[in-house]
């Protein structure tokens, strides 16, 4: 599929209001796409800013709403959308610390961030205001980077996890730490994600090759799963799927000793991304292997690394993206279960960025009818259905290390503190 390169001035947006309100008469922003470089001169003018390009008439942009912006690069071209951010505002004591991670919850106007100082921190949102009114600051949450954040679906509970191999669950509203788990998983922890709509129990990856679930109360590993033909194949990333199974059965237990360990799990597949290129797909209730896709082929695997972010759309696709190259694909998927290895098929590929250099996807998650994708120097939509390019977040897209959707709008957070919402 066709991918564009965009990368346009930060502080444009900031240019089209000063047009828009008469402080300036014209000023030039730059913008790149595909490598060609161009300025496009924003007027003010008594029906609001207007624009052209100075290098070529042809090229056109145009402001769609209060931000989204559309670029055509000819008469009758595609037109490129592009999407600047609102950039919220940090106290000083968060400045220049690098925001690793952001979980946000728009139904209780909270935020949660992690940075690279161990710093676990709490805000409340106010649409209306660029300034983020802090609830926490949590110094030392961890021994070093804070690298995955999650908000339990109350609002007042979340959980972090950090390079010190720790996950630990937090009071919102006092900061106390009433579990810390540890020591099931030897590796790095990779990824964290809530099983269910209460989130009694949690998923954890790492790269010691397990995936972990843990039910939260007692702050046991309630189960751990491996690749049974290479069991320390790091796992890199985790998805859950809904899916009605064709014979619908009780959660099992191993013992009667854990049959208070596992809620909502029922009825849901594991998804996990591995070091190797690997999808292993696991069915939460049961516990049981239900087969595995190969994402990227054993000639591969060397150039495009492990299989770094995946996202479940649907009950039949997944998306993948990988650790070396900034490849996305998307797979319609066969019959789980119903053997070893789950039949495959490619529905689409993009390659995003500088095909030479290594940049990895940082992030997939689903959407709608797209995929929002992160990756070391993109931040877009893609379609879901064909892998097109909906909209291109821009204006900081090459210095951003997570996002989070919720209520329908993107947070994305950065280096120097950065938390912007799309």
């Amino acid at each position: 599929m066709r991918f564009h390169t965009v990368d346009i001035q930060a502080d444009f947006l900031a240019v089209v209001n000063d047009a828009l309100n008469g402080k300036i008469d014209e000023e030039t922003i730059w913008v790149r796409v595909d490598g060609r470089s161009l300025r496009i001169a924003v007027k003010s003018g008594a029906d609001g800013a207007g624009y052209r390009c100075v290098e070529d008439p042809a090229v056109t942009f145009a402001q769609v709403s209060a931000r989204r912006f559309e670029l055509a690069l000819a008469p009758g071209a595609e037109r490129v959308v592009l999407r600047p951010p609102k950039a919220y505002l940090f106290a000083d004591a968060d400045a220049g610390a690098s925001i690793n991670c952001v979980a946000v919850s728009a139904e209780h106007a909270v935020a949660v961030t992690g940075d690279s100082n161990g710093t676990l921190s709490s805000f409340s949102l106010d649409r209306d205001s660029v300034r983020l009114a802090r609830r926490l600051r949590l110094a030392d949450a961890h021994m070093s980077d804070v690298t995955a954040v999650l908000i339990f679906p109350s609002g007042s509970v979340a959980l972090s996890a950090g390079l010190d191999y720790t996950i630990k669950i937090w009071s919102l509203a006092d900061g106390s730490c009433p579990r810390t788990m540890r020591g099931a998983q030897k590796g790095r922890i990779t990824a964290v994600l809530l099983v269910g709509a209460r989130g009694r129990n949690f998923v954890s990856a790492s790269l010691d090759g397990s995936a972990c679930i843990w039910e939260c109360g007692s702050a046991q590993c309630a189960h751990t799963f491996r690749r049974v033909r290479k069991p320390r194949d790091p796992v890199l990333s985790l998805a859950v799927q809904d899916y009605q199974p064709a014979a619908p059965a009780p959660e099992m237990s191993h013992s009667p000793e854990d049959s208070g360990l596992f809620f909502e799990c029922a009825g849901k597949r594991l998804f996990c991304g591995h070091g190797s290129g690997t999808v292993t797909v696991w069915d939460l209730g049961r516990r049981t292997f239900a087969g595995e896709v190969q994402a990227a082929e054993s000639g591969e695997a060397d150039s495009l690394g492990g299989v770094n972010a995946i996202a479940v759309a649907g009950r039949e696709s997944i998306v993948v993206g990988f650790e070396k190259k900034a490849v996305v694909r998307c797979f319609d998927l066969g019959a789980c279960g119903a053997g070893d290895k789950i039949s495959s098929r490619l529905r689409w590929e993009v390659a995003m960025g500088n095909a030479e250099g290594e940049q990895e996807i940082k992030k997939l998650e689903i959407s709608g009818d797209t995929v929002v994708c992160l990756s070391t120097d993109e931040f877009v939509a893609l379609n879901i259905s064909d892998g097109s390019a909906n909209e291109y977040f821009v204006g900081y897209d090459s210095v951003l290390n997570d996002f989070s959707i919720s209520g329908g709008n993107i947070f994305a957070c950065g280096k120097e503190g950065l938390l912007l919402e799309y």
